[in-house]
C-alpha cells in the first residue's frame, strides 16, 4: 500500500474533522449526542400525545411516538448531514448538527425546534455555497418523500366529518401526486 493510502486510511474521508487548530474549538461530540438525544425524548412524547396517549396514567404508551420521531428525526438528520457532508467536502469548517429540543406538549407542538449548524470558516466560491445550500433540503426532500409514502400506506382514510378538531396536513402537488398513486380517489 502506497503512503497515500495509508494517510487517508488513517485519517478517514474528512481529514482534519477531529483536529483543533490554533484557536480553534474542538467538536462538542458530548452536546451535540445530549441535545440529539433530548430532541429525541421530547418528539416520541410529542408523537404519543398526538396519537392520543395519556402518558401520566399509561406511561408504556409513550411507545405509541416512536413512529412519528423516527420519521421527524430521520428527515431533519438527512437534511442536517447534508449541509455538514457537503460543508466538508468544499473543506469549510462547521459544527456538527446541534438538534434544538422543543416542547412536546401542548399538542401540536412536535417536540423540536428543529437542528442547525454553524459555519466556521469561509465559504470561498458559489459552487461552494450553492452545494452546500442545496444539499441540506436535496437530501432532507429524498428522505421526506420515502417516509410520506411509508406514511400514506400504513394510513387508514376515514371521512373528513370525524376528523373535527385534528392536526390537518399541508397541500402540495407532490402530497397529491403521491396520496393518489398510494391511496387513491378519496371518497
Amino acid at each position: 500500500m502506497d503512503e497515500s493510502m495509508e494517510e487517508e486510511l488513517e485519517e478517514g474521508p474528512f481529514p482534519g474533522l477531529d483536529e483543533a487548530g490554533p484557536g480553534q474549538e474542538r467538536p462538542r461530540y458530548l452536546l451535540a449526542a445530549a441535545l440529539f438525544i433530548l430532541t429525541a425524548v421530547t418528539t416520541v412524547i410529542a408523537g404519543a400525545l398526538q396519537q392520543g396517549a395519556d402518558i401520566i396514567r399509561h406511561p408504556a404508551r409513550v411507545t405509541w411516538g416512536i413512529p412519528f420521531s423516527a420519521s421527524l428525526l430521520l428527515i431533519l438528520a438527512t437534511h442536517e448531514l447534508g449541509h455538514y457532508i457537503a460543508s466538508r467536502r468544499h473543506g469549510v469548517r462547521t459544527t456538527l448538527p446541534m438538534f434544538i429540543p422543543g416542547p412536546p406538549y401542548p399538542v401540536p407542538m412536535i417536540g423540536t425546534f428543529g437542528a442547525v449548524i454553524r459555519i466556521k470558516s469561509p465559504i470561498t466560491t458559489k459552487k461552494a455555497l450553492v452545494d452546500i445550500g442545496a444539499a441540506g433540503p436535496l437530501s432532507g426532500f429524498v428522505v421526506a418523500f420515502f417516509v410520506l409514502a411509508w406514511g400514506l400506506h400504513i394510513s387508514t382514510v376515514v371521512p373528513k366529518a370525524l376528523m373535527s378538531g385534528s392536526l390537518g396536513l399541508g397541500s402540495s402537488l407532490v402530497f397529491h401526486l403521491l396520496s393518489y398513486a398510494i391511496v387513491g380517489p378519496l371518497p
